[in-house]
């Protein structure tokens, strides 16, 4: 796309990022774009994101909106939708086109990925996932696509499972229900095993809500080190999304 190669090509003459790569989308719309970059560390996020809009003003963008302070949301005369994120580290996506990597960065560069070691930001990872992929399952919901909305919602179920190893168990590579449920106060346990029994395709959004309804007790609760670093507006965003939808 056009539009998107002038973008590309201005942030990468004006040294700006060290980073681009474009979400591949899981259908074949190609209505709906997710450009992902990573700013040079000299780089002032608010500067550039405002150069960024201004310059897409001048390309047919007609509308535009802040989701939060690093998401923006653009929309152009003939229908696209750009999601555009700055990103402080490559988050991990099944499917992602990288289209500016002139390091050579990858998902296991220590430098710009969540160590899995490091428990607080692997947290701060999951949560964003989390609300990511929940964002699509109502997206779905709204184009009826009740497949593609249980895939995220599997998804979103998987973040949730990454989030609390890490909050009991301190160990985001810990993959055992059984033992996660043991550490787990008996009402949390419970209403856990409600979420799981509700991730199906004809009970799609009720499942988002309480996954949503469940989460938000544990962010409210966050210690401040990791309550800091969460996108809480995209969050909040979300939530808001989900909880208004029709069952």
């Amino acid at each position: 796309m056009q539009i998107l190669n002038d973008l590309l090509n201005m942030l990468v003459n004006e040294e700006l990022i060290k980073l681009a790569y474009i979400e591949k989308p899981l259908t074949d719309k190609k209505d709906n774009i997710n450009l992902h970059l990573i700013f040079n560390q000299s780089a002032k996020d608010d500067k550039y994101l405002e150069m960024i809009k201004n310059y897409l003003e001048t390309k047919s963008f007609l509308s535009y909106s802040s989701i939060t302070d690093n998401i923006l949301h653009f929309i152009s005369e003939d229908g696209l939708s750009l999601y555009l994120h700055a990103d402080k580290f490559i988050y991990r996506y099944d499917q992602k086109v990288v289209v500016y990597n002139p390091l050579n960065l990858d998902d296991f560069d220590l430098e710009y990925r969540l160590c899995e070691e490091d428990v607080v930001k692997d947290m701060v990872d999951a949560i964003y996932g989390l609300t990511y992929e929940l964002h699509n399952t109502y997206q779905f919901y709204l184009e009826n696509e009740k497949s593609l909305g249980l895939i995220s919602l599997c998804k979103a179920n998987n973040y949730l499972f990454r989030f609390l190893s890490d909050y009991y168990l301190f160990n985001p590579k810990n993959h055992s229900y059984n033992y996660l449920l043991s550490k787990m106060e008996a009402d949390k346990s419970e209403f856990l095993k409600k979420i799981i029994s509700m991730v199906k395709v004809d009970s799609v959004m009720e499942a988002a809500k309480l996954i949503v309804w469940f989460i938000d007790d544990y962010i409210t609760k966050l210690p401040i080190n990791v309550a800091k670093e969460i996108e809480i507006d995209y969050y909040l965003y979300m939530k808001k999304l989900v909880n208004q939808a029709s069952n």
